[in-house]
C-alpha cells in the first residue's frame, strides 16, 4: 500500500470514528444508550421525544461541523493554487467580515424568520458575504483582467471596512446584542439557529461547489505552475480565475452564514496534506475534504465533551480552530522565511 492510499484510508477511518463518537458522546443521554438510539433512529425505529431530540441536535451539529470542515479546506486548497500564495485562505477576500457586518445588522435589527426556515441572520450573513466578494472583484478586475495581486489587497482592504462597519454596529448596541454578535463571530455550532433544514441547504451548496473544484483539479495543477505557463497550455486563465474564485467564495459564504467564521481550516488542513499526497490537486482536494471534515468534527466534539465533563459553557469551535492553527500558521510563515 502507497503512502496516498494510506494516507486516504487514515483519513477516512479517522472522519468515521469521529463521526461515530460525535453521534454518541454528549450532554442528555449516555454514549451506550446514544449508540443505540442512533441505530434504531436509522433503522426506522420510533424514539422517546427526550432522547430523539438529544441525537437530532448531535446529529445536526455533525452535519454542521462537516460541511464547514470540507468547504474550508477545499475553498483554501484551490484559492491557494489559484492565486499562488500559500498563505491564502478562505476569508481572505473579505468573506468574514462581510457576513458578520450581515450577522450583527440582522441581530441588533432584532429581524424575525425568513424563508424556507432560514433566519435573518443567515439570509443577511450570506448577502454581506457575497456583497463583500462582489466588492473585490469589482475593484481587481480593471480593463478585463483580474489581478491576483488587486484582488488580495482589495480584499483586506474590503475585509478592513466591513470590520470598522461590526465595529460601529456593536458600539451602539445593547449588551445582551453585543454578547450575540461576539459567539457568531468565533464560529459557533452551538446555535439552536443551526436547523436540520439549514444545514441541507448548506450541503447541498457545498457539494455542488466542491464537485465542481474535483472537475477543476487538472487546471489547477497548471495554474500552480504561474499564469502565463498556464496560457499556453491552452487554459483560459481569466475565465477560469473568476470559475474557481465564485465556488470558493459561494461555499465560503454558505458554511459563515450557518455557523460563522471558522478560521485556520483552510490553510491547516491543505498544507499538512500536501506534504503527504503531493502537489495533484485532484487527491489534494478529496483528502482536503475529509481532513478537514475531520478536524472540525473533532473540534465539536471536544468542546462538547469538555463543556459537559467540567460543566462549564460550551466553547465556539472556531476558538479550538484557532489553537490547532494559529501556531501552525506561523510555523509556515518561518519555514517559508516571510
Amino acid at each position: 500500500m502507497n503512502r496516498k492510499v494510506a494516507t486516504f484510508v487514515a483519513l477516512g477511518c479517522g472522519l468515521f470514528a469521529v463521526c461515530a463518537a460525535s453521534a454518541v458522546m454528549g450532554p442528555g443521554l449516555g454514549p451506550a444508550a446514544s449508540a443505540r438510539a442512533v441505530v434504531k433512529l436509522f433503522a426506522g425505529g420510533v424514539l422517546p421525544a427526550d432522547g430523539y431530540a438529544v441525537i437530532v441536535v448531535r446529529l445536526t451539529r455533525l452535519g454542521a461541523a462537516l460541511c464547514v470542515g470540507v468547504a474550508l479546506a477545499m475553498a483554501g486548497t484551490s484559492l491557494q493554487a489559484t492565486l499562488r500564495n500559500p498563505l491564502a485562505d478562505p476569508y481572505i477576500l473579505g468573506i468574514a467580515a462581510g457576513g458578520g457586518f450581515g450577522a450583527a445588522l440582522a441581530t441588533v435589527l432584532g429581524l424575525g424568520g425568513g424563508v424556507a426556515a432560514f433566519s435573518a441572520v443567515n439570509v443577511l450573513a450570506f448577502a454581506g458575504a457575497l456583497t463583500a466578494v462582489m466588492a473585490g472583484f469589482v475593484v481587481a478586475r480593471a480593463a478585463g483582467i483580474l489581478s491576483v495581486h488587486a484582488l488580495l489587497l482589495a480584499g483586506v482592504m474590503v475585509g478592513a471596512f466591513f470590520t470598522s462597519l461590526i465595529l460601529l454596529v456593536m458600539a451602539v448596541v445593547p449588551a445582551r446584542d453585543q454578547h450575540a454578535v461576539f459567539l457568531w463571530l468565533m464560529g459557533d455550532l452551538a446555535s439552536p439557529d443551526i436547523t436540520p433544514v439549514k444545514v441541507g441547504f448548506t450541503a447541498a451548496v457545498v457539494v455542488l461547489c466542491g464537485g465542481v473544484l474535483l472537475l477543476l483539479a487538472r487546471p489547477l495543477d497548471l495554474m500552480a505552475l504561474g499564469e502565463e505557463s498556464a496560457f499556453h497550455l491552452g487554459l483560459s486563465v481569466e475565465k477560469f480565475k473568476i470559475l474557481v474564485l465564485g465556488c470558493a467564495a459561494l461555499a465560503t459564504a454558505s458554511v459563515v452564514a450557518l455557523a460563522g467564521p471558522i478560521g485556520f481550516v483552510g490553510i491547516v488542513v491543505p498544507h499538512a496534506l500536501r506534504r503527504v499526497i503531493g502537489p495533484r490537486h485532484l487527491p489534494l482536494l478529496a483528502a482536503a475534504a475529509i481532513g478537514g471534515a475531520a478536524l472540525v468534527a473533532v473540534g465539536d466534539a471536544l468542546v462538547r465533551v469538555t463543556a459537559d465533563y467540567f460543566d462549564i459553557p460550551i466553547v465556539p469551535v472556531g476558538v479550538f480552530t484557532a489553537l490547532v492553527g494559529a501556531p501552525y500558521f506561523l510555523a509556515i510563515l518561518r519555514k517559508k522565511g516571510y
